[in-house]
C-alpha cells in the first residue's frame, strides 16, 4: 500500500535592515499542512499559482491545487488559505473553474483569479479576507462573496478570447487595481499568430468599479513590443507595510509674477516630520514633530537638494514655506537664475504623506523632482501707459509703462511712432520737420534699444500742433506680447497738462465709491501762471455734475458717492459712464488740457440669507428656513419686506444624496403652499375679553425671532410656509447632517436672472 503524500510548509524570513548584507533565516524543523488522507491522493496536480497576503502581523498563503477530472478541459482548482508560519488550514473552496493567474491585494484584501471557465477566459474576485478573533485566542478567515458564483471583473465579450502568460500580472495595493499583459489573439487557432501582429498589451483592471481599459490605443503597436517574450510586471510603490504612497510632485510653477514658485505635492504631507522606525520592523513607530518646518520663512536647503538650493539662491534671499499640507511655496528675490524647464529635486527622507496609524498605514519619503512650469492660468500683459498725452509748447514729453502687468516681473519694451499728423487743418498742406522727427524717433529706438520701460523726449524734440501715434509692444518673461496705442497732442500755445492717474478703465459696482485723481502739471512756459483750476464733466450725458447733491466737481478729485452709478441688464451687462476732467491756469482758463477715464458698473450678485445659522435638532421638530431678507445689494429691501425676487432650495441627506426627489444636486421640487393649523393662531386678549397676560394661541414655531403658525403637512414633507420660507417636517430623517441651500434669483425686464450667490445651512440631528 503506498503511503499517503505528506506536505510541508518552508517560510524563509528575509531582514534586510542591513542592505548591504541581508540576512535569510528558516525553520529547520517544517510545520505539516494536515490535508486529509483522501485529499493527498485525489488532488496531487499542484500549480504554480500562489499568492501571501500580508498586513498587521497576520500572514496568509493563498494556492491553487488542480482537481481530477477526465479531460482536461474539465479540470478545476480548489483554493487554499494557509496560515503562515504555522500551517494551519484556515480555509480551502473548490471553484468551478481552473485557475491560471493569483492575485492578492493586501491593502483592501481581495483576492484575483484569472482562470478558464466553460470555454471563456475570465477575471474575478473569488474572496476578500477577513479576520475575526475566535473565544479560543485564534484567528478565522472569512471569504466574501461566492467561490462559486464569482464577480466578474469584466465582460466575457471583452475578455473571454485572451491569450495569458501566467507570471505575468501584479497587484496595485493603494487603489485596488490589478495588472495583466495579454495578447489578443485571433479566436480561430487555425489562423497565424505572427508575434509582429499580436504584441503584448498591458490591461488595467479596477476591483470595486467596473472600469477596465488597455493602456494602448486602439493604432498602437502593443504596450511593450512584440520583440520582449516575457515581461515582468511589479509594483513599484507603494510597498507593504509602508502602503501609503509617497507624496508625488504634481507641479513647480512660477506665480504670474514671478515672485514665487509654487511646489504642488498630490497628497498632505507631514511637513517635514519625520517618521522614526525604533523597532527595526520597517513600520515607524513614532513621528517626529520637532523636524515639522514652520513659519514663514526657512532655508530651502530642508526639502530641497544641493543642486536645487544654488539654482533657487541662499538663504534669506530666497525662502520656502509650506502654504498647505500639500504645498511649499519658494518666495524669490527681484534678480533670479532659474528659469522656466529647469528642474528641482527633493531632499532625501524628508517628505513624507501624513499617516493612519489606526490602520497602521505609512508612506516612504517622496523622491524625485520635476521641472519648473508657466503659471497657470497664463495671462497676456496687461499694458497701462501712464503721463500727460497733450503736452504745450514748452513742456517735455514723459511716458511710462511701470504700472503694467503680468510681466513676470521681467520685460522688453519695444517703442514705435507709428503716424504723425497735424492739427492746424491746413489746407494748403504740411511741411513737417524731419529733423525733429528723426530726433524723437531716435528717442523711441534709444528706449528699446535699452529696453526702457519710460520714454522722455525734450519739447523741441516734438514738432507743434502735431498729433503723435505711439505703439508701445510689452513682451513678459513668459513669452507673451500685448500692444498698446497711445496718441500724443503737441499744442502749439502754453498750457498746463493733465492726467487721470490709474487704469483708463474701470469695472466697479453700483455699491462701490469711485474716487478719480487727476495730476496737473504747469506749463513750463515762463509767461504762464503755474496754478491750476480743475473741472469734471460726465460726457454721456447720464450725469449732470453741477446739479447733484454731495458732487464736487470742481477741485483735482473726483468722488462718486455708492449707489448714483446705474447698472444696466444682467450678468455680463455693463453701463458705461466717461468722465473727463478739465485743468487750466486760473489766469486763461480759455488754454486748458483734457484727460478722461471710462467707467463699466456692473450688476452686483444678489445674495441668499437665511434668518438662522447651522443648529441641532431633534428627529421630528420641524425645520423652518427663513430666506426672506436675501438681499439685491444694487436696489436694497427695506427692513422687513421680502426680497422681491423668486427662491430655490435644495436638501441633501448625510449620505450627500437628494433629500426629496430624484435630483441628483438635491434640488427641492416645486413647493406647495402649507396648510397652518389656524388654532395656533396668536388671538387678542381684549377681543376674547380675557384678562391681560391669559395665554391665547395654541403651539407654535419661533425661530429666528420671528413667530410661525404650524404647518399641517397633509401635502407632503415640505411646503412653502410664505415666499422665501421653507417649512421641512424631520419625522423621516436619519441621524446625521443634512445640508439645505436656498438661492435668491432676481428676474430682470430682460428675463435674464441676476446670478446668486447661494447660502448654506446643515441641521444636525
Amino acid at each position: 500500500m503506498l503511503r499517503p503524500w505528506v506536505y510541508y510548509l518552508w517560510t524563509a524570513f528575509i531582514n534586510t535592515i542591513n542592505i548591504t548584507h541581508p540576512k535569510i533565516e528558516f525553520d529547520e524543523e517544517l510545520p505539516i499542512l494536515n490535508f486529509g488522507e483522501q485529499m493527498s491522493e485525489q488532488f496531487m496536480a499542484w500549480t504554480t499559482n500562489s499568492a501571501i497576503f500580508s498586513r498587521n502581523g497576520q500572514d496568509v498563503f493563498v494556492f491553487c491545487q488542480a482537481e481530477p477530472a477526465g479531460l482536461l478541459k474539465n479540470t478545476k482548482s480548489r483554493v487554499y488559505f494557509i496560515s503562515i508560519p504555522d500551517a494551519v488550514i484556515i480555509e480551502a473552496q473548490g471553484l468551478d473553474f481552473t485557475v491560471l493567474q493569483l492575485m492578492v491585494n493586501e491593502k483592501h484584501r481581495d483576492v484575483i483569479a484569472v482562470g478558464h471557465r466553460s470555454g471563456n477566459m475570465m477575471i474575478v474576485m473569488i474572496a476578500r479576507i477577513y479576520f475575526n478573533t475566535l473565544e479560543e485566542g485564534r484567528d478565522a478567515i472569512s471569504l466574501g462573496g461566492s467561490s462559486r458564483r464569482p464577480q466578474r471583473l469584466v465582460p466575457t465579450e471583452d475578455f473571454g478570447d485572451l491569450f495569458l502568460t501566467p507570471g505575468l500580472a501584479v497587484s496595485e495595493h493603494l487603489f485596488n487595481k490589478s495588472f495583466i499583459m495579454v495578447r489578443k489573439y485571433p479566436v480561430d487557432w487555425l489562423e497565424p499568430r505572427e508575434p509582429e501582429l499580436y504584441p503584448p498589451i498591458l490591461m488595467e483592471i479596477n476591483i470595486r468599479e467596473p472600469i477596465y481599459f488597455d493602456w494602448c490605443p486602439a493604432e498602437c503597436q502593443g504596450t511593450v513590443t512584440y520583440k520582449s517574450p516575457y515581461t515582468r510586471l511589479g509594483s513599484w510603490e507603494p510597498r507593504i507595510p509602508l502602503s501609503l504612497a509617497a507624496p508625488a510632485l504634481v507641479y513647480a510653477r512660477f506665480s504670474m509674477e514671478a515672485v514665487t514658485i509654487d511646489v504642488k505635492f498630490d497628497r498632505a504631507t507631514l511637513r517635514g516630520a519625520l517618521p522614526l522606525d525604533t523597532t527595526n520592523d520597517i513600520v515607524p513607530d513614532i513621528i517626529d514633530y520637532t523636524t515639522q518646518l514652520t513659519g514663514d520663512a526657512w532655508d530651502c536647503a530642508n526639502t530641497f537638494d544641493e543642486d536645487t538650493v544654488i539654482l533657487l539662491g541662499p538663504f534669506p534671499e530666497t525662502s520656502c514655506k509650506w502654504a498647505a499640507d500639500d504645498l511649499i511655496q519658494i518666495s524669490l528675490p527681484r534678480l533670479f537664475d532659474i528659469q522656466v524647464g529647469d528642474q528641482i529635486f527633493l531632499q532625501a527622507d524628508t517628505i513624507y504623506t501624513i499617516p493612519r496609524p489606526q490602520d497602521n498605514e505609512y508612506s516612504m519619503a517622496a523622491q524625485g523632482g520635476i521641472a519648473i512650469s508657466l503659471p497657470d492660468p497664463l495671462e497676456e500683459p496687461v499694458v497701462i501707459i501712464t503721463g500727460t498725452t497733450e503736452i504745450d509748447e514748452c513742456s517735455p514729453l514723459q511716458l511710462s509703462a511701470s504700472d503694467s502687468y503680468f510681466l513676470g516681473g521681467q520685460a522688453t519694451y519695444r517703442w514705435e511712432l507709428l503716424s504723425y499728423r497735424d492739427l492746424t487743418n491746413n489746407p494748403a498742406g504740411r511741411i513737417f520737420n524731419q529733423t525733429a522727427l528723426d530726433l524723437f524717433r531716435f528717442v523711441l529706438e534709444n528706449a528699446t534699444n535699452f529696453n526702457d520701460g519710460q520714454v522722455v523726449s525734450p519739447p523741441n524734440y516734438l514738432e507743434e500742433a502735431v498729433g503723435f501715434m505711439i505703439n508701445l509692444t510689452v513682451t513678459s518673461r513668459w513669452g507673451l506680447s500685448k500692444s498698446e496705442l497711445v496718441e500724443v497732442t503737441k499744442l502749439d500755445f502754453p498750457a498746463p497738462m493733465v492726467s487721470i492717474l490709474g487704469p483708463k478703465e474701470l469695472l466697479v459696482n453700483r455699491t462701490e465709491q469711485v474716487s478719480l485723481l487727476a495730476n496737473g502739471v504747469p506749463s513750463e512756459c515762463a509767461t504762464v501762471s503755474r496754478q491750476l483750476g480743475y473741472r469734471w464733466s460726465e460726457t454721456t450725458g447720464q450725469l449732470d455734475l453741477p446739479f447733484m447733491d454731495g458732487i464736487v466737481y470742481t477741485t483735482r478729485s473726483l468722488v462718486i458717492p455708492p449707489f448714483v452709478l446705474e447698472p444696466i441688464g444682467s450678468g455680463s451687462d455693463v453701463n458705461m459712464y466717461n468722465f473727463t476732467v478739465e485743468t487750466f491756469a486760473v489766469d486763461n482758463p480759455s488754454k486748458a488740457a483734457y484727460a478722461s477715464v471710462t467707467v463699466r458698473v456692473r450688476r452686483s450678485p444678489v445674495f441668499a440669507a437665511l434668518a438662522t445659522e447651522d443648529r441641532l435638532m431633534t428627529r421630528g421638530d420641524i425645520l423652518v428656513l427663513d430666506a426672506r431678507q436675501s438681499q439685491d445689494p444694487d436696489y436694497p429691501t427695506n427692513p422687513g419686506m421680502t426680497f422681491v425676487g423668486t427662491f430655490t432650495w435644495w436638501c441633501l441627506t448625510p449620505g450627500r444624496l437628494p433629500c426629496f426627489g430624484s435630483n441628483g444636486t438635491g434640488l427641492i421640487p416645486p413647493l406647495e403652499t402649507c396648510i397652518t393649523d389656524f388654532d395656533s393662531r396668536t388671538w387678542d386678549t381684549a377681543v376674547l375679553c380675557l384678562p391681560p397676560g391669559s395665554n391665547t394661541s395654541a403651539p407654535r414655531i419661533v425661530q429666528g425671532g420671528m413667530t410661525f403658525s404650524l404647518p399641517l403637512f397633509d401635502e407632503g414633507l415640505y411646503c412653502r410656509w410664505a415666499r422665501g420660507v421653507l417649512m421641512v417636517s424631520t419625522v423621516n430623517f436619519t441621524e446625521g447632517e443634512y445640508l439645505f441651500e436656498a438661492a435668491a434669483v432676481l428676474e430682470e425686464v430682460s428675463g435674464s436672472p441676476v446670478r446668486p450667490d447661494p447660502d448654506k445651512r446643515t441641521a444636525e440631528l
